[in-house]
């Protein structure tokens, strides 16, 4: 039995806007769909929607969205049901039993985690209903009664009698009777009874005793009766006895909820969902038009106005405004999938959203429009030209250009906000078909442009174009695969410094355990000129592993190659035969992406959260769960990684969301030349300086841990030199260890790096 409630204070300032305010180095921010509405309630002017990505507040009067996310003051974004109690304050519910009280008189979230942490397997909470000072908290194995003025549980109400264990929906209070509704019928027992725990006090009503259906879903109490809304019809119960509400027969009842002018009610009526006002109990029923545009569960009334509102299934919000239902919700992502991300050059992010009819096109979030303009959908709906909806890759070209690439129908280029081009097996110049039982299906992978600026395009499962180069408007070379006569799949490509392609064959959810393959046009890599430039490696021959789901080239030149069991780093990518190395801190980890920072570390996408590895990938620099998150982190499976080094903001993206977390801003380089510095090591004390040569001109210096901890800075000396004396920006030696040094022009267009040991005697 669940007695005391533990009350912890989750955040400050309430229901706000995530952009608010600034945040600071480390502070996370979640962005998720919250179309999918579970619950609503109504209070004074604002609409309160539980949803499956959060809770959005909808203000009437000035048609303002505010949100809250597990980053701004809930446990979980996975919501189920919202109420209000006498007090004015909003509870919430999760499906996996966390209730966040939101106090707005205090400005601050409370959690009540006692359900959450039962050992109960179906803890969902379902609704809240108020009586007095108490809150009765409705989970799907019973109810439990919550005294606010005392801020504990008391009574439990889960052991009704039945053979098997319901699933809770509802409950009320009726002329000091407790009415319980389930999947399996209807419990009622005395409010002053002396043990509401023991199914003995409790009566059982089902279909023998009138009611049309077992599965009841709502309850209401309305002059003295009860009314009952089940899945077959609604009926009232009056001196004791069962009777239907006629016009109701037949009908799927949601929601009843009583009023001042009357009872409404929520049906669904010939697939159609239906809202019909009663004037009295057994009065004549009058409804608003009937609507097949969405699915609808709950419904709350506005007490000023008498505007109904309903939720949705996949449309946020709903009311009818005279003429017709309009739908609101707050500008964001349709869907939580983000299983491909880029930055481009101006920051906006980009992210695609599946394979296998599981995708909802693609988006894309700039955070520098006005909040309500930040997220745009392309899905087939509104741009007919993607045909389906299955994109799945994101590829970003420093030209202004993005391609995003499908599973079935060719890729996309994207400019501005627009689409201007679709590469396919009709376009000219066409990618080669798939072959998957149509001729006009192909899957393209990434397009990477090469050192010379011209386009690659991998394709997954031909056997004659998988790999394509367009070197015109008009004409593509195809390659074949020469180490291989059959089926090569290829998703990812990269291209490292050598102007190698390096070829990835699996996605987080197509996995194939071909190994990985690299390719040369110019058959420069040793023992590649008798299979026309092409090389392969596998598991046999020194690969983490065969499934490859990840490929990065890092700012050293270095190859890193993401496996489902650990990562193998090539070290001489002119020969990939030799100098092969991995990361210790990832091994038989599944990298299912890798993103390299201005620093040259590497983030690493896993089903473990993520992995922040040193340029060598030998130390560990920090990790990311939902755990020591304290459940800022949508998911611990993390399928894409982007980097916005500009802004310096860290993009996670999962199954459940879009996760921000800001980290230093350091400029992404944008040459390969590197520092050249000296001493090294630098023994400190020492009475001359670190000189750091090759800078542009105007060049300001930074001095970095390793971690990314700014230790100093400082504007160089000229003469294209800089001199380092050892110290920290308090103007103490600095401990000994292994610094980077970033020098970067004024107008931050040209960047270099380099690392000095320093050692402290």
């Amino acid at each position: 039995m669940i007695r005391r409630a533990t009350m912890v204070l989750l955040a400050a300032g309430g229901i706000q806007s995530l952009y608010a305010q600034a945040p600071g180095i480390g502070a996370w921010e979640s962005y998720t769909a919250m179309t999918s509405v579970r619950s609503i309630a109504v209070r004074s002017g604002t609409v309160l929607a539980a949803t499956g990505g959060g809770m959005f507040s909808f203000r009437w009067g000035t048609e303002t969205f505010e949100r809250a996310t597990n980053t701004n003051g809930l446990t979980t974004n996975d919501l189920t049901a919202v109420g209000l109690d006498t007090r004015g304050r909003t509870w919430v519910g999760a499906s996996d039993g966390a209730v966040n009280v939101y106090d707005s008189a205090a400005g601050r979230w409370l959690l009540i985690d006692d359900i959450r942490l039962s050992n109960k397997i179906q803890r969902r909470i379902q609704r809240f209903r108020t009586h007095g000072d108490t809150v009765f908290v409705v989970s799907s194995f019973g109810v439990l009664v919550f005294r606010t003025s005392r801020w504990e549980f008391g009574d439990t109400f889960a052991n009704f009698g039945f053979v098997t264990s319901p699933d809770v929906r509802d409950v009320v209070v009726a002329a000091d009777t407790v009415w319980v509704a389930t999947s399996l019928g209807m419990a009622a027992a005395s409010l002053h009874a002396v043990n509401l725990s023991a199914p003995s006090s409790w009566t059982i009503y089902d279909t023998s005793e009138g009611l049309p259906s077992n599965d009841v879903r709502s309850l209401e109490a309305a002059d003295d009766t009860l009314l009952v809304g089940t899945l077959g019809g609604l009926v009232i119960r009056s001196a004791g006895a069962f009777a239907p509400h006629i016009s109701f027969n037949g009908a799927s009842i949601k929601r009843i909820i009583k009023h001042q002018s009357g009872v409404s009610v929520l049906s669904v009526e010939s697939g159609s969902v239906v809202v019909s006002e009663i004037g009295s109990v057994f009065g004549s029923r009058t409804s608003l038009p009937a609507t097949s545009a969405f699915q609808s569960e709950d419904m709350a009334r506005d007490k000023s106005t008498g505007t109904v509102w309903l939720t949705t299934t996949s449309a946020g919000a709903a009311w009818y405004d005279g003429s017709g239902w309009r739908t609101v919700q707050p500008n964001g992502p349709l869907s939580n999938q983000f299983l491909s991300l880029g930055v481009d050059d101006g920051g906006t992010v980009w992210a695609a959203t599946g394979i296998d009819n599981g995708g909802r096109g693609f988006k894309r979030f700039n955070p520098s429009e006005d909040e309500g303009k930040r997220w745009r959908d392309f899905t087939a709906a509104t741009h007919p030209v993607l045909i389906g909806n299955d994109y799945y890759k994101i590829s970003i070209i420093h030209d202004g250009s993005v391609w995003v690439s499908s599973w079935g129908d060719g890729a996309v280029k994207i400019v501005a906000d627009s689409i201007v081009r679709k590469i396919d097996t009709q376009s000219i110049p066409a990618l080669g078909t798939t072959g998957a039982g149509s001729p006009l299906f192909t899957v393209t992978g990434s397009v990477v442009a090469d050192l010379d600026g011209r386009l690659w395009f991998a394709s997954y499962l031909t056997t004659s174009r998988m790999l394509s180069r367009l070197d015109d408007d008009t004409t593509f070379t195809y390659f074949q695969n020469g180490y291989t006569s059959g089926e090569s799949r290829f998703t990812s490509v990269a291209i490292d410094r050598f102007g190698t392609k390096w070829l990835a064959n699996s996605e987080s959810m197509k996995k194939s355990a071909t190994g990985l393959y690299y390719f040369n046009e110019n058959m420069t890599l040793p023992g590649t000129q008798g299979t026309g430039g092409w090389g392969h490696v596998s598991q046999s021959t020194g690969l983490s592993d065969n499934i490859v789901l990840s490929i990065a080239v890092d700012l050293e030149g270095d190859v890193w190659v993401g496996t489902d069991l650990g990562v193998t780093i090539f070290n001489e990518p002119s020969d990939p035969r030799i100098r092969r190395s991995t990361s210790f801190p990832l091994r038989e980890q599944t990298i299912q992406t890798i993103a390299v920072d201005a620093l040259n570390n590497k983030w690493a996408g896993t089903k473990e959260g993520v992995f922040v590895v040193s340029p060598d990938g030998a130390q560990l620099l920090d990790q990311y769960t939902v755990a020591n998150t304290n459940g800022k982190l949508l998911a611990n499976d993390v399928r894409s990684i982007a980097i916005d080094h500009k802004n310096g903001i860290a993009y996670f993206g999962t199954e459940m969301g879009l996760n921000v977390l800001s980290i230093a801003a350091v400029q992404t380089s944008r040459t390969l030349e590197r520092l050249a510095l000296g001493p090294s090591p630098f023994v400190l004390p020492s009475t001359d300086p670190l000189t750091i040569r090759n800078l542009v001109p105007n060049a300001t210096i930074k001095i970095l841990q390793v971690n990314g901890v700014l230790v100093a800075e400082f504007a160089a000396q000229g003469g294209g030199r800089a001199f380092w004396d050892g110290r920290n920006a308090s103007g103490d030696l600095v401990s000994s260890g292994t610094y980077l040094i970033v020098a970067f022009s004024d107008n931050g267009e040209q960047v270099t790096t380099g690392k000095v040991a320093v050692i402290r005697r």
